[in-house]
């Protein structure tokens, strides 16, 4: 992650990992409340180094 406080992609990237961990806080899946495509494309998303590198959300 840059130090630059202004990274416009970086807060918004932020902004929905903290989205996506709200939402997983209480359920195990993103949609319905069963396994669904949307878990799967989560995952390559997840897999982007700029994401790893965000730090700790341990539901996502």
């Amino acid at each position: 992650m840059s130090n630059d406080k202004n990274n416009l992609l970086e807060s918004w990237m932020l902004q929905r990992l903290k989205q996506v961990e709200a939402a997983l806080a209480h359920r195990e899946w993103l949609v319905d409340g069963q396994f669904s495509a949307a878990d799967i494309l989560m995952t390559d998303v997840l897999w982007i180094p700029m994401v790893m590198a965000a730090g700790s959300f341990p539901t996502t």
